[in-house]
């Protein structure tokens, strides 16, 4: 009697998007640093395999991860405080695991799985949205779009993911007022600022590129480059 072949199972959208996830890294470098030459291949081969552990580069042994190319992320907003929106774009490697087949994506860090405004934006966002800007203007002053629905106009969706995002992965509970929230989550990036200047906001936008948001959606340990 033969053996039946498994049925393949496909995976509900949001658990699909949470594995996309898990193959995301970050790098030491932030993506000024990145911006000005693209770092070669051993430069950032991950240590491990985010979803499996195999070893990228184990001690007499051939790669456990080996170069897959390039890829090129759009990433939306001013990329420091006070400068004008714009539509960037970062190039980042591509590793294959030779131990599950899975291809690992490293980025630099300020560049988040599944969002396409730079880390740096999204925390002037908060900022500005805590400081008592509407909504709709944080909007016009962080995003390059020129033209959006009648909705866009009113408001701003995206901060309040944002929010949860952020808190969520520096471990704050999602309790309290919308504002009130947000000062909490500055607070926490503003704290980890190299050299805090003592201006709240910009302190944030400083820190925000120091949270690991990636290790969040892993659900893991961080992973890092080496």
């Amino acid at each position: 009697m033969g053996v039946t072949a498994p049925i393949p199972v496909a995976l509900h959208p949001h658990l699909q998007s949470r594995w996309s996830d898990r193959r995301v890294v970050a790098a030491e470098r932030d993506v000024k640093s990145w911006d000005e030459g693209l770092p070669d291949v051993e430069a950032v081969r991950p240590a491990r395999c985010p979803c499996c552990g195999t070893a990228g580069r184990p001690a007499g042994a051939p790669l456990g991860l080996i170069g897959h190319g390039i890829r090129r992320r759009h990433q939306l907003g001013p990329s420091d405080v006070g400068e004008r929106p714009e539509v960037a774009e970062v190039i980042v490697r591509r590793y294959r695991c030779r131990g599950c087949g899975a291809v690992v994506t490293v980025v630099p860090r300020g560049v988040a799985p599944r969002v396409r405004y730079r880390l740096a934006a999204v925390a002037w966002a908060l900022g500005r949205w805590w400081q008592g800007v509407s909504a709709a203007e944080v909007r016009r002053e962080v995003s390059p779009f020129v033209h959006v629905g009648e909705e866009a106009r009113r408001g701003w969706r995206s901060l309040r993911r944002w929010v949860e995002m952020l808190g969520s992965a520096l471990g704050l509970d999602a309790f309290g007022p919308p504002r009130r929230r947000v000062e909490r989550v500055l607070q926490q990036l503003a704290a980890r600022a190299l050299e805090a200047s003592g201006e709240l906001v910009g302190d944030a936008v400083a820190g925000v590129v120091l949270v690991d948001v990636h290790r969040l959606c892993r659900g893991g340990p961080e992973v890092p480059t080496t």
